[in-house]
């Protein structure tokens, strides 16, 4: 009779290998996967920018366009109105003080000049007249003492003859009497001519003031009237350029038109517009810069204008050193940086087109076999010229700062040299 042969259970040890098998295998299968999804590309190093991070003092700037203007301007006004007549300078010549830049003719102007100057004129001439009359009443009555005076000179010594005579008895008193009434009446008349002609000095003197004081008036009037004519010609007030000159032949300019203006270019200061967001923020003695010419050159803060417009105020900014003026001209655009505040110590990644492809969350570290590996970073405050790194990054690290355009969403960039 057969005897049943019961199969025996698999063992513990076998499901364990089995186990581990399969997990082995589903490993292998994930980590292909992933290398599979996984993307590599290879790019030149002269198609990016490499920098490194480094750990210094961080500043708060803004980046403004700021625009060169002389800090002494002049402008040009027709002070009478006219028609153009002649240009004497050409906009962009350099002038002198007081140098004829354009003539003007006013045909109405120069007959009421005309007019009013033989007005004046003949009213000085009957001034002077008159003046001329006073001067010939006061010889007259001069003439008039001096001739009394010879007659009571005489009639005097006549008189004293006669009383001498008359106490002698040698003359009669009816003829000493006649002698002393004509010698009384003399005193008498030549007392009265004095006091005459002593009022008559004072009228004079007070009437002459007054004749000088018309004439000096007249003559003044008559100068404004001839320099009011001769603002037909404008002139320059200060040496400086002529920047502009906006004058044709034969066109009519109305009194207090603006017809030009004059720069001195001895000094320049810039004025930017801000956006209203710092208006309290910005105030005077902060300071600024910008490159020209390979040279970084300083600026600071003069004046804060807080009115604003378009969402936007002015800003003055003087220049702290030297600016040559070969390197800058009136009307000049900057790319100026203004510091809002202090600098801090901070880990620091120059700043690049890296920042607005990936929205500053992640970047490419160079390690050095000069593959780039996409990494997560988180960064901060930001200037035009550097980047605060909050973390991801450590001193030192090599990050790819050029734009992430071309990197098609790459995880690994394999950098080949030329």
């Amino acid at each position: 009779m057969d005897k049943i042969i019961e199969k025996k259970g698999r063992s513990l040890r076998f499901w364990l290998l089995t186990g581990s098998a399969v997990i082995g295998l589903l490993t292998l299968l994930i980590v292909s996967l992933l290398a599979g999804n996984r993307k590599e590309i290879s790019l030149s190093s002269d198609r990016i920018t490499i920098s490194e991070v480094t750990f210094g003092n961080y500043q708060d700037q803004i980046p403004v366009l700021g625009q060169v203007e002389p800090v002494h301007t002049r402008l040009l006004d027709a002070v009478v109105g006219g028609r153009v007549e002649e240009k004497l300078v050409e906009p962009g010549s350099f002038v002198k003080a007081g140098q004829p830049l354009l003539r003007l003719s006013n045909t109405s102007l120069q007959l009421d000049f005309m007019q009013r100057e033989t007005q004046i004129v003949e009213q000085m001439n009957n001034l002077r007249n008159i003046r001329i009359t006073l001067e010939l009443n006061k010889r007259q009555l001069e003439d008039q003492l001096l001739q009394l005076d010879a007659d009571f000179i005489r009639v005097e010594r006549q008189f004293k003859i006669d009383e001498r005579l008359c106490k002698e008895k040698v003359i009669s008193v009816l003829e000493y009497e006649n002698s002393r009434t004509q010698y009384e009446m003399l005193v008498k008349r030549r007392k009265l001519l004095i006091e005459s002609q002593q009022r008559e000095n004072d009228f004079r003197n007070s009437q002459l003031h007054r004749i000088d004081e018309a004439i000096q008036l007249m003559e003044r009037n008559l100068n404004a009237i001839k320099k009011n004519l001769e603002q037909l010609t404008l002139r320059a007030p200060i040496a400086g350029q002529l920047t502009a000159l906006e004058a044709e032949i034969g066109e009519t300019k109305n009194a207090g038109q603006n017809l030009g203006r004059i720069d001195r270019l001895d000094s320049f200061k810039v004025r930017a517009q801000v956006d209203e967001h710092f208006l309290t923020r910005l105030k005077a003695g902060q300071r600024a810069s910008f490159d020209l010419s390979g040279k970084q050159h300083a600026l600071q803060v003069v004046r804060v204008l807080p009115e604003v417009t378009d969402g936007q105020f002015s800003v003055d900014l003087s220049f702290t050193s030297r600016v040559p003026a070969s390197d800058i001209r009136r009307g000049q655009t900057l790319q100026l940086r203004i510091a809002l505040g202090e600098q801090k110590a901070a880990l620091l990644l120059p700043a690049g087109g890296f920042y607005q492809s990936s929205g500053g969350q992640f970047v490419y570290v160079v390690d050095h076999a000069n593959k780039a590996r996409k990494k997560t970073v988180v960064l901060g405050r930001q200037n035009p010229r550097m980047i605060e790194v909050i973390s991801g990054l450590e001193k030192a690290d090599r990050v790819i700062t050029s734009g992430y355009e071309s990197f098609d969403n790459a995880d690994i960039i394999h950098i080949k040299s030329r």
